[in-house]
């Protein structure tokens, strides 16, 4: 993003803002009431809602970058393709990071906010509406990118470094997808707009075993991986992947509450 949202660190100003103003002088004649300062917890909720409110838009942000590489890289490698079937894909996929980069500048006005226009937007229902659009966004992404990969079955034909970079890709999309869970699960239950949380432990199970499967890929040797990238079930190791972390994108959309 061309300006980076605060991940959690929050800035003076927002302490400020959130601890009800910062020391307030003393005025006025003896005996005046003085103004009614919020609790200790409350201000606590308050500076916990403005972090974790960033950090889940943080996490969209990285996923979205994430899956945009992926496209790039999948576009890239169908240009240098042995074999037809993978050659239709490039122009898909680049309309695809278009597409991100729409989402990319959406987040980019956010990111310019004030820290008390974040305060106000994450208790106005917008928040979770934007949130479960963006959520919504990337996960019909990455399925109509396995859905275009699907249409192009068979060998790729595929040169080493090229079709490596893609598997690393679908790594690097996995390992913030587990970001986002973790954001969102972190935002506390006192929010209330997330109403499947034992669907939290079941998705990271889900992203360790696909972890434990890419790794092993990883430790192939280039011969290896030369064979396996010509052929076909390289192409549907890639397309389950994507699926799948589509799928579980979608299924999180869904649970948001907006």
């Amino acid at each position: 993003m061309k300006s980076k949202m605060m991940k959690t660190v929050l800035t003076a100003s927002a302490l400020s803002l959130v601890m009800g103003g910062g020391a307030v002088a003393e005025q006025g004649t003896e005996g005046q009431q003085q103004p009614t300062q919020p609790s200790a917890q409350a201000q606590q909720q308050r500076t916990i809602s403005l972090v974790a409110g960033h950090n889940v838009v943080d996490a969209v942000d990285d996923v979205r970058e994430t899956v945009s590489d992926l496209a790039s890289s999948i576009a890239n490698a169908s240009t240098t393709a042995e074999f037809a079937s993978w050659q239709p894909v490039a122009e898909p996929m680049e309309n695809t990071v278009a597409e991100l980069d729409e989402m990319e500048q959406v987040l980019d006005r956010k990111a310019e906010n004030t820290d008390s226009s974040w305060l106000n937007w994450l208790e106005d229902r917008d928040y979770s509406v934007t949130v479960k659009q963006q959520i919504n966004q990337l996960g019909d992404t990455l399925n109509q990118m396995a859905n275009t990969l699907s249409q192009a079955e068979g060998r790729p034909g595929l040169q080493v470094v090229t079709g490596h970079n893609v598997v690393d890709q679908v790594d690097d999309v996995r390992e913030t997808v587990g970001d986002l869970i973790n954001a969102i699960s972190n935002s506390g239950p006192g929010w209330g707009w997330f109403d499947e949380d034992e669907a939290f432990p079941q998705y990271q199970a889900r992203l360790d075993e696909m972890e434990q499967t890419l790794d092993q890929k990883a430790e192939m040797t280039d011969e290896e991986w030369g064979t396996w990238l010509n052929e076909a079930e390289y192409h549907v190791f890639v397309q389950d992947q994507i699926q799948t972390l589509g799928e579980m994108l979608t299924s999180m959309a869904e649970s948001i509450e907006a």
